[in-house]
């Protein structure tokens, strides 16, 4: 997210392109959410070089992981990762 914040701020057109791509290759794994559906629009505004609504879509992506991001800590805490066999 930091990247993609990086590169709508800067106006960087081809480094949203590889952070969204990045970023919509781990939520796939979530099937089609609002996330993936904003960081593939994102996605698109990079290859296309027009960044006029990047921001708005930046507006719409972050609350959207910062959802899925919750649900990970939660299912984690009752389900914890541990290295016993």
């Amino acid at each position: 997210m930091d990247a993609i914040r990086q590169a709508v701020t800067g106006d960087d057109a081809k480094a949203l392109r590889f952070a969204t791509h990045t970023l919509k290759g781990s939520l796939r794994y979530f099937g089609k959410t609002m996330a993936f559906e904003e960081v593939l629009r994102l996605e698109k505004m990079g290859q296309d070089g027009s960044l006029a609504d990047a921001g708005a879509s930046l507006a719409a992506l972050e609350p959207e992981i910062m959802r899925i991001n919750q649900a990970l800590q939660a299912y984690l805490q009752r389900h914890p990762l541990s290295n016993e066999p």
